[in-house]
């Protein structure tokens, strides 16, 4: 097998786990915020942290890697083809949102849930504004999946 079979390989494999833990985090984090059982809240937003930490985090830095060097070695990408563009974009969305918004809100949201509860207001508002804007990165993923098996402007 050559190494391009290989990155392919790791780089489809790792966007399943980045994909498909954020869809499973995503519905359960909107069970749990509905459930109103205090425990619960606290419980599941520290295994969020982990997963992100351990699992969304190292996926996604694998994906990126894996596609760079992929473009890097293979004759027939560039990294000035449209697709390639799109999904540098759509990643650096995404990361972004992780890095920069869902994991320090995350923390956040664990310290008021055991602080105050998971029936405080603030932390309902706060939850909700997570979910919307973590529903709208699953729909960048889902967006980088299209880019990926259709790429758009290659010829």
């Amino acid at each position: 097998m050559e190494l391009s079979e290989w990155l392919a390989f790791i780089h489809i494999l790792t966007a399943m786990f980045w994909v498909g833990a954020g869809v499973v985090l995503n519905l359960a984090t909107s069970r749990v915020a509905a459930s109103g059982d205090d425990e619960r809240v606290v419980q599941f937003t520290r295994n969020v942290e982990f997963l992100g930490n351990w699992l969304i985090g190292p996926s996604a830095v694998a994906v990126v890697g894996t596609g760079i060097w992929i473009t890097a070695i293979e004759e027939w990408v560039a990294f000035s083809q449209l697709w390639i563009i799109l999904a540098l974009v759509g990643v650096a969305v995404s990361m972004l949102l992780g890095m920069g918004y869902f994991g320090p809100e995350g923390k956040r949201l664990g310290r008021l849930a055991e602080e105050r509860g998971a029936s405080d207001p603030e932390l309902k508002t706060r939850t909700r504004r997570l979910l919307l804007l973590s529903r709208l990165d699953i729909l960048v993923l889902v967006f980088l999946t299209w880019d990926m098996v259709f790429k758009p402007g290659l010829e």
